[in-house]
């Protein structure tokens, strides 16, 4: 069990490019395919294989930020032992399997709610969530994005690095992608441990991308010097809203930033109607190996 880190989940954002589907319902609330009790096929809430990955991980403090209209949000990660046992009078021992097995994990977590009112950003989410936190490190991790593979968990990878390298105030977990244009883009250094390197600098949505090592929505801060650079970095100028990449940025330039770079596993993200068509099909068997 890793206590000594906080999961730190933002999942405040609007969601609108999946508009109509999250007119009501937070994109972080779609159902994907996953196995359940017996290899079962099950479908679950997005964020819930995300909070499992966390948990499986070794995580046991999770805070979540959301914002309005995210209320059902909380509602799932509430203990309802009343439907257990509507499902087991009715013969749905399957489904009740697979609520049990998640209700487990709850009883054994300890969860916080942060609320950002207005969408001004990730960074804003994340000073808002780090109030919360009292953890020497806090692991961020995207509502609507998972690392997944199954040979290993990329989280433990990560964790683990993180852990070794004593020096680095921060982590990132980068993927290779064919585009790097559209993500926050990382300029790699030297090799410190195996797939892991420090890194120069990064750049949001570069119009010449230094590289094709795109930050995936997964890091790991030292608590204090995070807060630092968030509150350094304030407003971005450009965007109006409180940018993660620019208080990474000052940790590249004040304290030393590191790159793991995750290998064989897939980059699964629901934020589009593209890609999550594409999670749909990737995952059609179920998703296992958490």
């Amino acid at each position: 069990m890793t206590a000594d880190i906080t999961a730190l989940i933002p999942a405040a954002g609007l969601g609108t490019r999946m508009i109509p589907a999250t007119k009501e319902l937070p994109k972080e609330m779609l159902p994907v395919p996953s196995n359940g009790p017996g290899s079962s096929l099950v479908f679950k809430p997005f964020i819930q294989l995300v909070y499992e990955a966390l948990y499986n991980a070794g995580i046991r403090v999770f805070a979540f930020v959301v914002g309005r209209g995210k209320r059902i949000l909380q509602d799932h990660f509430v203990v309802d032992n009343g439907l257990l046992v509507e499902l087991r009078s009715r013969g749905k021992m399957k489904e009740a399997s697979a609520l049990e097995e998640f209700y487990g994990m709850l009883e054994d977590s300890t969860i916080i709610w942060v609320d950002q009112p207005e969408p001004r950003g990730l960074g804003d989410a994340v000073k808002r969530g780090l109030k919360a936190v009292s953890t020497e490190a806090v692991l961020v991790h995207l509502g609507d994005i998972l690392l997944h593979s199954n040979n290993g968990s990329p989280l433990e990878r990560l964790i683990q690095s993180f852990k070794t390298l004593e020096r680095c105030d921060a982590l990132l977990a980068l993927v290779e992608v064919e585009n790097p244009k559209k993500y926050g883009v990382a300029v790699p250094g030297s090799e410190l441990i195996d797939d892991v390197y420090e890194v120069t600098e990064v750049i949001e949505k570069p119009e010449e991308p230094p590289s094709n090592l795109a930050i995936s929505g997964v890091y790991v801060f030292k608590s204090d010097p995070i807060r630092a650079a968030l509150e350094e970095a304030g407003i971005n100028p450009r965007t109006g809203e409180h940018e993660l990449t620019d208080a990474i940025q000052i940790l590249t330039r004040k304290g030393r930033v590191c790159g793991y770079t995750v290998k064989g596993a897939n980059y699964i993200d629901i934020g589009r109607p593209e890609s999550y068509m594409e999670t749909l099909r990737s995952l059609g068997g179920g998703v296992s190996g958490w």
